[in-house]
């Protein structure tokens, strides 16, 4: 029998994170107080809906600050009190007639409910015409066939127009408000749903290649049957849910065809990324190289959590759909016995796991004040479960628990159910769910990863031992002792 170290916190303590596995069952165990629901955590919870919320308010005023807001209804209020003679004042004292008459309600709070209202009601309005008329703009196709350096007119003027009323670039209108992430996402144009006859007519061109003559003609005589009969009817189906959805395809693609696969999705699903990028990085000490990536994703995440992240533009006009970014971290795909789900622990997660030799770890990223570690907090962090790992020769059952996220996803999901549905095992598996992502500190010599060989670095972090990735985590940060850092992605 054969069981994990335990992880240390930022200032060296265990956290008792225990995975107990013999060859003939297993048993992950997990100390109850294991982090547990804290003031730090719950305030860290409050805070992040609070931040939130307010980014919500930002997006629904931008490009105009909420600053506007206050002056609109102060402004309104001041003109019913000071110049009740004027034709704003007139036309807003009438809607006094909505507030219940009382004694107790006085004219200049009168005045004031009705211009908080009106001047409330008045910038959704008009965040709502803007979002309609910058979605109606982006319906414009023809600037993906113009040549960048000899535009149309039309393109040129729809251009100006798109950056006038997204607020890009120095051209906002009233305001230099900076866009947050997901500023303009609520003004993307719906995917447009394409005509009958054009999707009988593609589908007829994709499969004329696979077929015979004979079996052609067959399935031409198939086509023209559907679009008499059901196609009809499907067709209006699917134009209602068009207009329900931003993407009519992208929930029925996630859910019956990426999710529903019961293939193992190490291999025919995850992807990998190599760092090519850096030929010569500043230090080939893998635990020096980690820590620093580490920091480096906690302050991308506060970017990402903050909304303080630009949104991406194509030809620094057109605003891309940024919804991706929301579940890059603190996502982990739950297998099914006949479908997969993603869950995403927006709130309660601050901590991730290191895997080093078939051990696993649990490290806080932040301190009692909610502040990220630091790169030097954050190496000592990974020194210490590197000597403590090392220290260890798990049992082969032990060293492979992930395995079981390679396998086919029925079987899994069984597996999670008998073994980690309940009790402390489910804990355990708690804690490796909610981590922010999954760090891999691969053990070897330097050797064994010579740079240059991107084959061998490669099918490393495409699969590993078969035993060593966590295949369901939105993706695993992978450290070779070469220094090189890779990654293995999950969720697209």
């Amino acid at each position: 029998m054969a069981e994990a170290r335990s992880a240390v916190s930022y200032r060296v303590e265990k956290t008792n994170l225990l995975l107990q596995v013999s060859d003939e069952e297993i048993v992950l165990r997990i100390n109850r107080n294991l982090l547990p629901i804290t003031w730090k955590k719950l305030r860290s919870a409050a805070y992040k809906r609070a931040v939130k919320f307010r980014n919500s308010l930002f997006n629904a005023f931008y490009p105009a600050p909420p600053y506007h807001w206050a002056l609109v209804i102060g402004g309104s209020a001041y003109s019913m009190i000071y110049k009740p003679s004027s034709l704003l004042s007139q036309t807003l004292w009438g809607f006094e007639r909505y507030i219940p008459s009382s004694q107790a309600i006085s004219p200049t709070l009168r005045a004031t409910l009705i211009s908080a209202a009106v001047g409330t009601g008045a910038i959704f309005v008009m965040s709502y015409v803007r979002k309609f008329i910058l979605s109606s703009l982006l319906g414009y196709q023809g600037w993906l066939y113009d040549n960048p350096r000899t535009q149309s007119k039309r393109t040129i003027i729809w251009g100006i127009l798109v950056k006038l009323i997204s607020g890009q670039h120095g051209l906002r209108l009233f305001s230099r408000q900076k866009p947050l992430l997901y500023s303009n996402q609520d003004a993307l144009p719906k995917l447009p749903v394409p005509s009958l006859d054009q999707t009988c007519s593609k589908y007829l061109q994709s499969v004329a290649p696979l077929l015979s003559p004979e079996e052609y003609s067959q399935m031409q005589k198939l086509v023209a049957s559907f679009k008499k009969n059901e196609g009809r009817r499907l067709q209006r189906y699917l134009i209602l849910k068009s207009w329900l959805t931003p993407n009519y395809v992208s929930d029925w693609w996630l859910n019956y065809v990426y999710l529903r696969g019961r293939s193992p999705i190490i291999i025919n699903s995850n992807y990998y990324v190599l760092d090519c990028g850096l030929p010569n990085p500043p230090t080939t000490q893998p635990v020096a190289r980690a820590a620093k990536l580490i920091a480096n994703f906690l302050e991308f995440k506060h970017l990402v959590d903050r909304e303080k992240l630009a949104p991406m533009v194509i030809r620094d006009t057109v605003p891309m759909c940024m919804h991706q970014y929301e579940k890059i971290f603190s996502t982990t795909r739950i297998p099914g016995k006949e479908m997969d789900f993603l869950e995403h622990f927006d709130y309660d997660s601050n901590h991730i796991v290191i895997f080093r030799k078939g051990q696993y770890y649990v490290v806080d990223m932040y301190d009692d004040y909610g502040q990220p570690l630091t790169v030097c907090e954050i190496e000592n962090q990974l020194k210490w479960i590197v000597r403590d790992a090392d220290k260890n020769t798990p049992s082969l059952a032990e060293a492979n628990v992930a395995a079981l996220t390679t396998d086919n996803r029925t079987t899994w999901a069984n597996a999670r159910e008998e073994f980690f549905g309940f009790g402390l095992n489910k804990a355990s598996l708690d804690a490796i769910d909610k981590a922010l992502f999954m760090v891999v500190l691969e053990e070897g010599n330097p050797e064994d990863y010579p740079i240059g060989d991107w084959s061998t670095m490669a099918r490393s972090l495409f699969h590993g031992n078969g035993g060593n990735r966590w295949s369901d985590k939105s993706f695993n940060l992978i450290i070779l002792p070469n220094g090189k850092i890779l990654g293995n992605r999950e969720y697209r």
